[in-house]
């Protein structure tokens, strides 16, 4: 058997979806399909907005990943341009920060760029005791004011396992990128989860993990 990813940006404007991927090999004569559901939440018009978390191996991927190149990436042609003021989280399935009146197809190189994440995020939800993962997200908000935030594992009790408290200023990007070891938990399900407050408004994301 042989794994690997190959990372593609979208750019899509708030919505439902249903991302559908289908795969063929020609060699084998065999093809499959998955199809997985996704929101893109309007940052523009929510006071504070928090993007979905994105879960990646502290010590690299595992698996070998594909990049293909940024003309041939679909961004070319798009024309697509972004209307809001403020930055666009790139992790919550929009792709890319892009600025008011910015063209995605003037600069598709500049953008495949921009859109990448800090590391090459993992498909993997099931984990063990001996790694380490990245989690990354973003927080979108209507002014320059600071937002506190805790970051949490709780287990399927609800009951927290671990918590990390972080603080955004009020001219800081909100860029949030944190390593979470597994060692301490034992095995089972848990919850990574992100809840944020500007003193006025509180916002929650969360996803699901498995410790074998």
């Amino acid at each position: 058997a042989v794994t690997y990813q190959i990372p593609l940006t979208l750019t899509l404007p708030p919505g439902q979806y249903q991302l559908r991927v289908s795969a063929t090999s020609k060699k084998l004569g065999k093809g499959g399909s998955v199809y997985a559901d996704l929101a893109v939440p309007d940052f523009t018009k929510a006071p504070l907005v928090l993007s979905p978390i994105v879960l990646g191996y502290a010590d690299g991927s595992h698996v070998p990943v594909g990049r293909r190149p940024a003309s041939q990436s679909g961004l070319q042609g798009a024309g697509t341009t972004m209307g809001s003021s403020r930055p666009v989280p790139a992790a919550a399935g929009l792709g890319v920060s892009i600025a008011r009146g910015t063209t995605v197809a003037e600069t598709p190189e500049a953008v495949a760029d921009a859109a990448r994440l800090p590391f090459d995020p993992a498909l993997d939800r099931e984990f063990t005791r001996a790694d380490a993962l990245r989690t990354y997200f973003e927080v979108a908000r209507a002014g320059k004011t600071p937002v506190t935030m805790t970051i949490m594992v709780v287990d399927a009790t609800n009951r927290t396992m671990m918590a990390i408290d972080k603080a955004l200023a009020a001219d800081e990007a909100g860029h949030v990128d944190l390593r979470l070891p597994l060692a301490p938990l034992e095995p089972g399900a848990y919850r990574i989860r992100v809840t944020a407050t500007d003193g006025r408004n509180v916002t929650t994301t969360e996803t699901g993990i498995v410790i074998r």
